[in-house]
């Protein structure tokens, strides 16, 4: 596994973005990616953006966590998050508050994967090759927030 880090020169702060590509076209190369951001209401949300590449219908397990977000002493957990995932045309193809009350929440906890806290979201489902986007949000306070993205049927998961 690897990590990136982002942060602003002399403790400044703004938008920035983290991009990853393999140049090896072709050979399974992520399993998931993942992104961790402050999150408050409005626009401070935490994105994750996927490509799904090839031919195939492939099945993602979306996640946004909070309560058990690895943080530093003293650093806010998002307490409540909300996942919505959005298609090229930012239409909502899916969204999820609360992983448990998912109409798959038994194939959610199959994977292995499933949040250990109620408050957390997920979304399993099976998606076209394309560009997509999955947005995490507070739903009741603010803090560190995580969006993973986790390729369940194996082949190739690029980043946005």
């Amino acid at each position: 596994p690897y990590t990136a880090l982002l942060r602003g020169t002399g403790g400044s702060t703004g938008v920035g973005i983290v991009e990853v590509y393999d140049a090896d076209v072709g050979t399974p190369f992520l399993e998931n990616i993942s992104t961790r951001a402050p999150v408050d209401f409005g626009h401070l949300v935490a994105i994750g953006g996927f490509i799904i590449e090839g031919l195939i219908p492939k099945q993602v397990l979306i996640l946004a966590r909070g309560p058990t977000v690895g943080v530093p002493e003293g650093v806010t957990r998002l307490p409540d998050p909300r996942v919505t995932l959005y298609d090229t045309d930012s239409q909502i193809i899916a969204e999820n508050d609360n992983w448990e009350d998912a109409a798959n929440a038994v194939e959610i906890s199959g994977t292995g994967l499933a949040p250990s806290n109620s408050n957390e979201s997920a979304i399993l489902i099976t998606l076209d090759p394309g560009r997509y986007t999955a947005i995490v949000r507070a739903v009741s306070g603010t803090g560190v927030g995580i969006v993973e993205v986790y390729d369940q049927t194996g082949g190739l998961i690029a980043p946005q």
